[in-house]
């Protein structure tokens, strides 16, 4: 690989922030399922597994690449909110520092991708 662009980056960052807040949300199901933990779970891991597969494997995703920009621009703002709520909230969900940050970074790294952002 000779050039890896920025977006690609805070995707990466992005999803491995999502994964561990999917797995540690995942983790709390032994002591007390409550349905917003499994919630964020398991939106948090498949859309990070989403933003892993959109750097690891973009030609498997490259015919839905325009919608796919919005779609990760509009799950990545939801988790920045979902985040802010979940440092201050209680019983929202675990490390809303980290889904703040992924949903940051999501964002960041859509803008870049689509042209917003240079």
């Amino acid at each position: 690989m000779k050039s890896i662009h920025l977006g690609d980056v805070l995707f990466l960052i992005s999803s491995m922030l999502l994964i561990a807040v999917g797995l540690e949300n995942f983790s709390w199901i032994a002591v007390a399922v409550r349905a917003q933990y499994l919630i964020l779970g398991l939106v948090a891991l498949l859309v990070g597994l989403l933003l892993l597969a959109n750097v690891v494997m973009p030609y498997l995703l490259r015919s839905m690449d325009q919608m796919m920009d919005m779609v990760i621009a509009a799950l990545s703002l939801v988790f920045l909110i979902w985040g802010l709520i979940a440092v201050f909230a209680n019983d929202v969900g675990f490390f809303g520092g980290f889904l703040f940050a992924a949903g940051l970074f999501g964002l960041a790294g859509s803008g870049l991708r689509m042209g917003i952002l240079k």
